[in-house]
């Protein structure tokens, strides 16, 4: 219901001489003409639309100071996560992220050493827990036992992290004429088209998509039923929380995805790209399941894959002036996978220093 000022503003506006002049005059569009019924009442409808935007006793008690707590937006005390790649990389940081505020997190990887490295040595130092998993995102029965193993300790996931990936074959070519011994001349187009074709194989760009494009797709699938058990809904049965969390996917995809710069790896670009198109797929055919799908396409990160130095920071004009951290990767983990976040659908967060800004 309006308030009674609104009300009574409604009733002098409609009875206003300059209200009615507009009308008779056609310099005030009536509202009725893009209402569906054109004889509904102007009082109701202005009156309802005050009564719209009226806040009531009890939406004052939605902005109480829990409505804010960063725990209650950002807080992950109670996930189980599931992370590809997870031991090493871009994968550690974000179970790091996780485990050190109290999520149990899954990391797996084809490497055994890498996760079981990784889950000895920073369980003691978290609040969480962190378990090992060995799994092959390339082969489907590899993700099945990697399921059942998960559904061992848990029958249900709240989170995939889509990490794993390669950075595939190096096209090394060069705009500048005094390049390299290793690079091919980008302005020659002779040993341009030479040096590719000898350089690169089909072989090598079906690997590169079958981890970072289709393994994500397969992993996702996989464990879906899981993912789906995670949503936590205080109205059905698979609450287990009550916090009104949904299960959630996220893709690490990049930068590269976005430039239309090679950056002597086209394959590695072009199945980033295909991922980001992926994610917006998958969150449009899932999201009946109330399973939400997201992806992180950060800039560059110092990890063993990327082997990136600040003195690469001046030669990509980077805004932020710097390369990414640790950090950046775990603010936008925690932001797509907490309250904050759970609003965000099929979308891509950029975490590149400003790069797409000068690397278009």
């Amino acid at each position: 219901m309006a308030s009674r000022t609104g009300q009574r503003f409604v009733r002098t506006l409609i009875n206003s001489t300059s209200y009615r002049t507009g009308l008779a005059t056609r310099t005030f569009t009536p509202v009725y003409r893009y209402s569906y019924n054109h004889n509904l009442n102007f009082q109701r409808q202005f009156s309802n639309t005050f009564a719209r935007y009226s806040m009531s006793s009890e939406q004052d008690k939605n902005h109480s100071k829990e409505t804010y707590d960063l725990d209650a937006l950002f807080g992950v005390h109670d996930l189980t996560a599931v992370i590809t790649g997870g031991g090493t990389g871009i994968g550690l940081m974000c179970t790091l992220a996780l485990a050190h505020n109290g999520a149990r997190v899954f990391i797996m990887s084809h490497k055994e050493d890498d996760v079981k490295k990784a889950a000895d040595e920073w369980n003691p130092k978290v609040k969480g827990e962190i378990i090992p998993i060995v799994c092959d995102v390339s082969d489907k029965k590899s993700l099945e036992e990697a399921v059942k193993e998960v559904e061992k300790t848990s029958p249900y996931i709240d989170l995939l992290v889509n990490n794993a990936g390669i950075t595939g074959p190096e096209a090394n070519l060069e705009t500048s004429k005094d390049h390299a011994p290793h690079k091919a001349d980008a302005n020659n187009v002779e040993e341009m088209q030479k040096h590719l074709w000898e350089k690169e194989e089909p072989k090598g760009w079906h690997m590169t998509f079958q981890i970072n494009t289709i393994g994500v797709y397969f992993t996702t699938v996989a464990f879906l039923r899981l993912l789906a058990k995670g949503k936590k809904n205080s109205s059905n049965s698979n609450d287990h929380t009550g916090t009104g969390r949904k299960g959630s996917v996220i893709n690490i995809s990049s930068m590269s995805a976005i430039t239309k710069k090679a950056q002597d790896h086209f394959a590695y670009n072009a199945s980033k790209a295909a991922t980001l198109h992926l994610t917006k797929m998958m969150a449009q055919e899932f999201s009946g399941l109330g399973i939400r799908i997201n992806t992180i396409a950060p800039g560059v990160v110092p990890t063993e894959m990327s082997e990136a130095t600040e003195d690469e920071v001046e030669e990509m004009k980077l805004p932020a002036g710097r390369l990414a951290d640790e950090r950046d990767m775990a603010g936008a983990l925690l932001y797509l996978v907490g309250r904050a976040g759970e609003y965000i659908n099929g979308q891509a967060i950029v975490v590149d220093g400003g790069f797409l800004l000068t690397n278009p």
